[in-house]
Parts: C-alpha cells; structure tokens; sequence
C-alpha cells in the first residue's frame, strides 16, 4: 500500500493501473493532499481482491488493463462494489470513450495527460469528498 500524506478523515482511493510510469504520474499528483492514502493494483482481477479487503472512497481505473479493456475494467469493478465511485483513466480519450465508460457505470474520465493535482481535486471534489491541501 502506497500512502500519499495523512489526516484524521481519509480518502481512500484504489487506483487500478498497470504501467509504472502513470502509477508514478498519479502518485505525484496525490502528494499534494494530505488526507489521500492510495492501494495500487495492476489488474481488475487484484482490484476486485482488494475491494474484499478495504472499504475504499473512490476507485481510479486505467482502461487499458492486462485483463481487461475498455469499459470492462469498470463493469468488473462496479460488478464486486455496485456503488463506488469509478473514475476512469486513460491516455486515448475523446467523445466516444467517455460515453461508453459513462453508460458503463463510471462517475467521470480523466484524460492521463490532464493528471493533475489541480484536476484530481476537481474530480475528487466532484464526487462529494473533501480533500486538504499541503
């Protein structure tokens, strides 16, 4: 488990990600908030292991995994956990992919070359949690 700060009222986020370099990026953009703990995971498969584990606030989800693609990763997701917020990730986004992984359950996408603290927050935000700044 990767911890990205600290706080009394954390969120707990899973990001779902099978590429170091953008598990780094999210990471980067998470150390700007002090109440964030993180739970990486490389596949759908160990997501859906994890959401047995922890009761996490928000799951973030590549949609281009080993064991699944596109709107599949959030399916198999919101399949174990019907009511967590998923919010989608990927390096290909248009019109299209959002409204497929929109109909597919996901609460919003994050295009990873718009990774950012400042649109973490945003997206964060959005979904009703609190986040405290450094």
């Amino acid at each position: 488990m990767d911890k990205c700060g600290s706080s009394d009222k954390e969120i707990l986020i899973l990001l779902v990600e099978d590429h170091p370099g953008d598990t780094v990026l999210f990471m980067h953009a998470c150390n700007s908030f002090l109440n964030v703990e993180v739970v990486t995971a490389g596949t759908v498969s160990n997501a859906v292991n994890y959401l047995d584990s922890y009761d996490f606030d928000i799951v973030f989800s590549d949609l281009n995994l080993f064991d699944s693609t596109g709107s599949e990763s959030i399916v198999g997701i919101l399949k174990k956990k019907p009511n967590i917020p998923v919010v989608a990730m990927t390096g290909l986004a248009s019109d299209d992919v959002k409204e497929e992984v929109i109909k597919a359950g996901a609460k919003g996408l994050i295009p990873k070359s718009e990774l950012s603290p400042q649109n973490l927050e945003k997206c964060i935000s959005s979904l009703g949690f609190k986040l405290k700044t450094l």
